[in-house]
């Protein structure tokens, strides 16, 4: 587990409650999509739970219409058990798909979770394309320096 204090960050005019987080929001930013930062919490009974991100492919490999995924962030050795749980939560509850993005945009290990499945981990998914843009992209945001945010 990672025991390092994250550290809020602002950028293009969200304050995130890591570097991390905005770091991955950059990265959204390059994709085509929409995403808002902690847009809704869910109240599971005993378990509370507010993902990082929601976020809107308008058309994703193949599909039709739109890919609507909630996402949340981890630090790399930062997933618990904990985290999967909310995940698994909110997946099947909600019955959408959940992704948990562990570590930066360039070197990440995806959790994905579907509705009544085991959850499968993919390394370095969203940077698997073969144009190389996607890990371009990602590059630059992992070494973009951030001021702190004001309070």
């Amino acid at each position: 587990m990672n025991d390092m204090q994250p550290i809020e960050t602002k950028y293009n005019g969200i304050v995130y409650r890591s570097r991390l987080e905005a770091r991955w929001a950059m990265y959204f930013e390059s994709l085509p999509c929409s995403f808002y930062y902690e847009p809704e919490g869910f109240n599971f009974g005993s378990v509370w739970y507010l993902p990082d991100f929601q976020v809107i492919f308008p058309v994703w490999k193949g599909l039709e219409g739109a890919w609507e995924i909630y996402v949340e962030i981890k630090p790399t050795g930062g997933v618990s058990d904990e985290a999967i749980k909310k995940c698994e939560l909110l997946c099947n509850n909600y019955g959408g798909n959940v992704i948990l993005l562990e570590g930066f945009p360039a070197e990440h290990i995806a959790y994905f979770f579907v509705p009544g499945k085991k959850f499968e981990k993919i390394k370095n998914w969203f940077v698997g394309d073969k144009s190389g843009k996607l890990a371009e992209s990602a590059a630059k945001c992992t070494h973009y320096q951030f001021g702190r945010a004001k309070s």
